[in-house]
């Protein structure tokens, strides 16, 4: 486990660099869903027009995500928050922090109606909807 500066929450790393590896999409899926909150850390394509899908597993799972060194800077005030923001936040706080940034992005996704379909599957799939 990992701690920010000014962070009291354990950090949990999962991906490729990590002890803890991730198979599928649906892994990390899973893995998002129990979370409080996700930390997005700095990626070497930022702002070269790729994208990266934990932001639209965490807005279609309602969780706040944070993005390092600006990288969602576009999407609006609701990705303008810190890590120590999120953990000051009640839980009701964090609901509607995560609406906020789904509400965000989600319609940036409009013309994407077969992979929105499949992301909103993927995320009803742990919590059993």
């Amino acid at each position: 486990q990992k701690h920010l500066p000014n962070s009291t929450w354990p950090i949990e790393c999962i991906g490729h660099n990590t002890n803890r590896k991730v198979k599928t999409e649906q892994d990390v899926v899973e893995f998002y869903s129990g979370c409080s909150g996700i930390l997005s850390p700095s990626y070497y394509h930022a702002g070269s027009g790729w994208w990266r899908s934990r932001f639209v597993y965490a807005a279609a799972l309602k969780t706040p995500i944070f993005a390092a060194d600006g990288e969602a800077d576009a999407l609006g005030p609701a990705y303008q928050i810190t890590p120590a923001g999120v953990e000051k936040m009640t839980y009701a706080d964090r609901i509607e922090l995560g609406r906020a940034q789904y509400a965000a992005i989600w319609p940036l996704l409009s013309s994407y109606t077969t992979f929105k379909s499949q992301v909103q599957r993927l995320a009803c799939a742990p919590l059993n909807l």
